[in-house]
């Protein structure tokens, strides 16, 4: 339940939730420019790029096992997403139309921080989607009703989480952001939320 030393069962997929947010804030004809923080392989980003046809496409992530050499418009940022000064000279003063960060907040000691960090490389009238397990599932509340509260391999008490979320607390982190709830999506027992300066 805690030995954190077993390899972390990531599971790479598209977050079809990320793009329907995206479908409902851009026009599929626009070339939108997007930063994919906490990418994995990718596949959210370049599903993006099948729709959008994006003239931008950044990830970031710490894994050295992605090999994105064969992609040519994906350009994939090798570090910690938390190196804040590194992050800086490597992004430079690239702008973009959408930053998403697909389940990684919840593996953060300080989202807060990391979303007034990114937040200097989005556009004026950019959006950035966030998607995040929902604590406060149905199976979740069962779960603590009969005392059980533990951490398993994967889903919303997956034993790297360090932050949990529900709708409550996700208004304020978006109030600490100084950013203002455009959409909310619930899918299954995540919370998903879009939302832009």
């Amino acid at each position: 339940m805690f030995n954190l030393n077993n390899s972390y069962p990531y599971q790479p997929e598209v977050n079809n939730v990320v793009i329907k947010l995206a479908n409902r804030c851009f026009n599929s004809k626009a070339s939108i420019s997007v930063l994919d923080v906490g990418c994995g392989r990718g596949l959210t980003s370049m599903a993006l790029d099948k729709i959008f046809n994006a003239k931008l496409l950044h990830g970031i992530d710490f894994n050295k096992k992605y090999n994105f050499k064969k992609l040519k418009k994906f350009k994939y940022i090798h570090d910690d997403l938390l190196d804040f000064r590194n992050l800086r000279n490597k992004i430079k003063m690239k702008q973009y139309d959408l930053i998403i960060f697909s389940d990684v907040l919840e593996h953060l000691y300080d989202p807060v921080s990391v979303i007034n960090f990114y937040k200097h490389f989005l556009k004026s009238n950019g959006k950035i989607i966030i998607t995040v397990p929902n604590i406060a599932n149905i199976y979740s509340r069962f779960s603590l009703l009969f005392g059980k509260f533990n951490y398993e391999e994967k889903g919303v008490m997956d034993k790297t989480h360090i932050r949990f979320f529900n709708r409550l607390n996700l208004k304020l982190l978006c109030d600490e952001t100084n950013n203002k709830i455009l959409f909310w999506r619930y899918d299954s027992i995540i919370v998903r939320y879009l939302f832009s300066l």
